[in-house]
């Protein structure tokens, strides 16, 4: 596996991570200050890292009151920018 295909599936899983131990804000550090999330179906778009962790707040909260893990379907589009620090963030993420 390549460089990063590695940070990317690092990435894939403190994301996993973050979503079903309910943590958005450790969802919103996976993202560039300048991200933006386009939600299927028909969400509106979300700009920014604060903004994007809050999105991700009332998605957690919304998706399972219950706490079981969640798991989703469909197709993703994502796109990471490598930063001067050297770490990889998403700077567009759209899904349906």
């Amino acid at each position: 596996m390549s460089n990063i295909q590695t940070a990317i599936s690092a990435i894939n899983a403190k994301f996993d991570l973050a979503f079903n131990t309910k943590n958005a804000s450790d969802i919103g550090h996976l993202y560039a200050e300048n991200a933006v999330v386009l939600p299927a179906p028909g969400g509106a778009m979300v700009k920014g890292r604060q903004a994007v962790e809050d999105f991700f707040t009332g998605l957690i909260v919304m998706v399972d009151a219950q706490g079981a893990r969640q798991t989703f379907g469909g197709n993703v589009h994502l796109v990471y920018s490598k930063q001067a620090d050297g770490q990889w963030l998403a700077v567009n993420h759209i899904w349906n």
